[in-house]
């Protein structure tokens, strides 16, 4: 037993590192062609922790080409937004990931959850760098500012619905070919 459970959590920090690797891509170019599903995945395991004792994850995913793009910038902006959708749930909700076209020369990555919600009145706020309605000592307040700025210099766009009580859906829609200015 003790040598079972030792090989399944050598597998484990396996995939734990070769996702580190895959997801932070620092052997890599800057810019290169990305598998957004793949990339999904990826910040999954690495978010795992977070997420599972907080919601279940279901993935709805599209074929979509692969885009070109920092593979690492736009992993940080779905390990973000992952992490705020978890934040977000007080006791235990749904996450859905969604990725398709978007048009001929997009995509379309949206995550929902089932948390709190933003009220209206700070919509246009949530963006702002330091702003946040967390607690002091509890967020910087840069995580949707630097997904805003990760998406547009991509030359992307940054979607936001929410409803208070019932939770948000934040999409990304980002080109497929070359971007607008580099990241």
């Amino acid at each position: 037993d003790l040598a079972q459970d030792s090989t399944e959590g050598l597998n484990d920090l396996t995939e734990m590192a070769q996702s580190l690797k895959d997801f932070s891509r620092l052997d890599r170019a800057p810019v290169a062609s990305f598998d957004v599903n793949q990339g999904l995945d990826k910040t999954l395991i690495i978010a795992r922790n977070l997420i599972k004792h907080k919601a279940e994850v279901r993935k709805f995913y599209g074929y979509v080409p692969e885009i070109e793009c920092s593979p690492s910038q736009i992993n940080q902006v779905f390990l973000n937004l992952l992490t705020n959708a978890a934040q977000a749930i007080e006791e235990r909700g749904e996450i859905v990931i969604t990725t398709k076209r978007h048009g001929d020369s997009h995509v379309a990555i949206s995550i929902a959850d089932t948390g709190c919600g933003i009220p209206q009145e700070i919509m246009d706020k949530i963006c702002d760098p330091f702003f946040t309605t967390k607690e002091v000592g509890k967020g910087t307040g840069l995580g949707l500012s630097i997904v805003n700025e990760i998406v547009r210099r991509h030359g992307g766009e940054l979607k936001i619905e929410s409803e208070v009580g019932k939770g948000s859906v934040f999409t990304v829609i980002l080109p497929i070919g070359q971007r607008k200015e580099r990241p």
